[in-house]
């Protein structure tokens, strides 16, 4: 279960997706991060949403204290000295190194993203491959049934029709798992 309260299986069932792809894709992000348990994901997803969120409003503090800023030349302040200008300056240069930081996290967030959904296309594809396989197999199967011929010849026959109907195989073979016509289906 993750931190949220939605399981893996709840994952899976939206997405329509095996349970073993969504664990294992959970697993992959986990280890491409470099964390070992779920609850550090969370845990850095929402660190990184926080970090951004206290970026964009020191930005628009920034934007309003510039607005702010007296035209003229300063004044000179009473105790003012370089002690000050200092400690202005590192904490300036620690703001720096706060926004380096996050804006090197928010690029390995968005290269783990990217890696993520390659994945699901890839898991996408895969699933496709094995529907067309299994719709393939049933049409050779028919076809050697019917004419008692081998795996083989069943194939060729498949290939030969998609290629006079301009098709693909896996659609030549559905219109004959549904209709039970071996002619190459028209368009």
């Amino acid at each position: 279960m993750t931190t949220n309260g939605v399981t893996c299986q709840d994952i899976a069932f939206e997405l329509m997706l095996p349970l073993r792809t969504v664990q294992g894709h959970l697993h992959q992000a986990l280890r491409v991060l470099g964390l070992s348990r779920v609850e550090d994901l969370t845990y850095e997803v929402i660190t990184a949403h926080y970090e951004k969120t206290l970026l964009a409003a020191r930005s628009d503090q920034r934007k309003t204290f510039d607005s702010n800023e007296p035209t003229g030349s300063p004044e000179p302040v009473q105790g003012d000295n370089p002690s000050n200008s200092l400690v202005a300056l590192d904490a300036a240069q620690a703001r720096n190194e706060e926004l380096t930081h996050v804006a090197a996290l928010t690029r390995e967030l968005e290269a783990t993203r990217a890696q993520l959904e390659q994945e699901r296309d890839t898991v996408q594809q895969l699933h496709q491959a094995i529907d067309s396989r299994d719709i393939i197999g049933q049409a050779k199967g028919i076809l050697m049934e019917r004419h008692k011929i081998s795996a083989e010849a069943a194939f060729t026959t498949l290939v030969r029709h998609s290629n006079l109907s301009h098709r693909k195989l896996v659609y030549v073979a559905h219109h004959l798992i549904c209709s039970g016509e071996e002619a190459a289906c028209q368009r």
